[in-house]
């Protein structure tokens, strides 16, 4: 690793893109671990949290390797006094919110949904479209509230949730998700 400020380690991170290509997974996953001298053990966010850890305070350290997907809308997210970040947890929570009103219209007749809900366009996909699009959105929103950060925190901030925001969607495997989806069916079919 470079020695040196958060500069050298954000210019020295693999870019990221909002993309499921294999070639630009693979080459991403290369990059990280060269940072982890071949440990097979060790995470892509793992690996980051470590490199980043070498650059920040302790409590910039602890605050970064408490962001996650899954709890990025809490207060003390929503509270930072880094911009990226308060400002992405409050989208998160936002688009949460609105997914959960989008969902519970759905179950209402048509003429008692709320039209302003629906300005989610979410209906002409299949589970995993949406949960890509959702995705998407959210990295659209990152990518503005990024602007202008290149090499600070908030820049780092941004690179490790955009990091998430990948890895989940590497995970997903379609053959799976669909076996998961009618073991699901199946068990709602037989009243289990």
């Amino acid at each position: 690793m470079l020695s040196g400020n958060l500069e050298y380690l954000i210019s020295s991170l693999p870019h990221l893109q909002f993309t499921n290509v294999t070639k630009h997974r693979n080459r991403v996953h290369g990059l990280f671990k060269a940072y982890t001298l071949n440990e097979e053990t060790s995470s892509l966010i793992s690996i980051l949290n470590r490199e980043a850890a070498k650059y920040l305070s302790a409590e910039k350290t602890r605050l970064f390797n408490e962001i996650k997907l899954d709890t990025i809308h809490s207060s003390e997210f929503q509270n930072s006094k880094y911009r990226v970040l308060s400002g992405f947890s409050k989208f998160s929570l936002r688009l949460k919110t609105q997914l959960k009103s989008l969902r519970d219209s759905r179950k209402e007749p048509p003429e008692m949904a709320n039209t302003r809900i629906n300005t989610i366009v979410l209906e002409d996909a299949n589970p995993l479209e949406q949960e890509i699009l959702i995705m998407y959105f959210k990295w659209q929103e990152l990518e503005q509230l990024a602007m202008g950060h290149y090499s600070d925190f908030e820049a780092l901030i941004a690179y490790k949730i955009k990091l998430l925001l990948m890895v989940r969607q590497w995970r997903f495997n379609e053959k799976i998700g669909y076996e998961k989806y009618l073991d699901l069916i199946k068990t709602r079919d037989d009243g289990q």
